[in-house]
């Protein structure tokens, strides 16, 4: 005789939670639009743009007094109120499915910081790979992308030499950091997923 599952229906905490996470993903489209738009200086867009300021300028103000975001010309105050929604986001989302505890909320919050440092780790995993690739094929090292993509690479690369004490050559840098950053991810996506599985057991 076959069994299925039955659905149980949200509970009123369960349902604003929901509405919560979809409202804080609407929002970070906003920012994302916000952002991407000020890429075209020098273009009126009217009204709309101003509404846009208008919401999204308040929350992005909070990340702006906060000095170790601005990295000479690099402001990653943008990223950084980027990622702070998609943490709450991913927190109200699973809360939204989730049994309600205190394991589980825990569990949901490690998950979604998770999820946000996992995230850093992969873009400056890619950015070691490709620019470990063109230095060994010889592409125009003065082009001001790669230039860029140094400037933001150097601080995890210095911090590499240092902790091996010694001074080692870029691409040498570069590849040990690509491999630190790929076991980091690895044993780190082990190690909180068994964890965050025994939050939402309960077993804590």
């Amino acid at each position: 005789m076959e069994t299925y599952a039955v659905a149980l229906p949200m509970t009123p905490l369960q349902s604003v939670f929901q509405v919560a996470s979809v409202v804080l993903f609407i929002y970070n489209l906003l920012l994302a639009l916000r952002i991407i738009l000020t890429w075209f200086r020098g273009t009126n867009f009217g009204k709309p743009w101003d509404y846009l300021c208008r919401i999204t300028d308040p929350y992005l103000n909070l990340f702006r007094g906060v000095r170790f975001l601005r990295m000479g010309m690099f402001d990653f105050t943008p990223l950084a109120a980027i990622l702070v929604l998609v943490i709450a986001q991913n927190i109200f989302s699973q809360l939204s499915v989730q049994a309600l505890s205190f394991s589980s909320v825990l569990g949901v919050i490690l998950l979604a910081v998770w999820r946000s440092i996992s995230w850093i780790g992969i873009f400056f995993a890619i950015l070691c790979g490709i620019r470990t690739v063109v230095l060994f094929i010889g592409r125009n090292q003065t082009s001001p992308i790669w230039q860029t993509i140094d400037v933001m690479l150097q601080p995890v690369t210095s911090k590499v030499s240092r902790i091996l004490r010694r001074d080692i050559e870029y691409v040498r840098a570069l590849l040990i950091t690509l491999a630190a950053l790929i076991v980091f991810l690895l044993l780190g996506s082990l190690i909180i997923g068994r964890v965050v599985d025994l939050l939402f057991e309960g077993s804590f």
